[in-house]
């Protein structure tokens, strides 16, 4: 086995040869499973974390100072225990033999107290707090991104369709922003104002769905921009299974005057949304 710092010992190349009962090689062989998954998932958090940090010291405004110290820090914290982890579960990766389970267990031990120690050090939770703000700024970014997009896509003002109520008052419209990565487009409320043709996969999806609303489900704001985004992203798709999942959606009202508000889609709309694994944008 190896200590908390040094060099490994190959694990079938023992310290004690003496044998085990049956009952005790099992209890080990489990402890040493269940400790490979906890690395496992460890690992993969510290290789996120060595990605995430050595982006950070890598960007002009982190090369002096104290973000830059603790950005070094946390590099110092995680790069050997990533190693470690990666070093143990490279040579336990085969089921070691019935004699070598008692040290790879007691590495695994030590292994864990590492792991503890680093956590608690002065230099990684720094470098946590560094990582956590760093993370909230890049969501806010892109949530600001996103939202630009949104606002560009809405028709500009005089230009969207007058709806009309029962007493032949305008009202305002419903617009609709479908999203996904680079691609979107704008669809509008009334179908005599949509314009994307109807798109196979879409008709598919709204097929036999009864409308919990005052107004049938194909006449919708989302509905008209499904279908152009569909036309962009699946031109020769032909049912609802081919619908890509984590399509964004942002919904607006748009008054005579202009006024643009957010809004919640409708429940005809919410439906289909959540089925296909779409994001509503709030």
């Amino acid at each position: 086995m190896s200590d908390a710092f040094g060099t490994a010992t190959p694990l079938d190349q023992p310290n004690n040869t003496a044998p085990i009962s049956g009952d005790e090689e099992y209890a080990r062989r489990k402890a040493l499973g269940k400790a490979r998954e906890r690395f496992a998932t460890l690992r993969d958090r510290l290789d996120l974390e060595m990605k995430a940090a050595t982006f950070l010291a890598g960007l002009k405004a982190n090369r002096h100072g104290t973000q830059a110290e603790g950005i070094r820090g946390g590099i110092s914290c995680i790069d050997p225990l990533l190693k470690a982890v990666d070093d143990f579960l490279g040579r336990t990766a085969q089921n070691p033999p019935a004699h070598a389970l008692k040290d790879a267990v007691e590495e695994a031990l030590a292994l864990e107290d590492r792991r503890k120690s680093m956590e608690e050090s002065d230099g990684y939770k720094k470098f946590s707090k560094i990582l956590e703000a760093s993370e909230k700024q890049r969501e806010e970014g892109e949530r600001n991104r996103k939202d630009a997009i949104h606002r560009q896509s809405l028709p500009t003002a005089g230009k969207w369709p007058e709806n009309k109520d029962k007493d032949g008052n305008i009202t305002k419209a419903k617009v609709c922003v479908a999203m996904l990565g680079a691609v979107n487009k704008t669809g509008i409320s009334g179908v005599t104002h949509h314009t994307g043709e109807p798109h196979p996969a879409m008709t598919s999806l709204l097929d036999g769905r009864a409308s919990v609303e005052a107004w049938k489900v194909h006449v919708c704001a989302e509905v008209d921009a499904m279908h152009q985004l569909l036309h962009a992203l699946i031109p020769k798709g032909k049912t609802k299974a081919e619908i890509p999942q984590r399509i964004e959606f942002k919904t607006f009202n748009i008054t005579p005057r202009g006024a643009v508000t957010p809004i919640y889609p409708c429940n005809n709309c919410l439906s289909w949304i959540k089925e296909i694994g779409g994001i509503i944008i709030a």
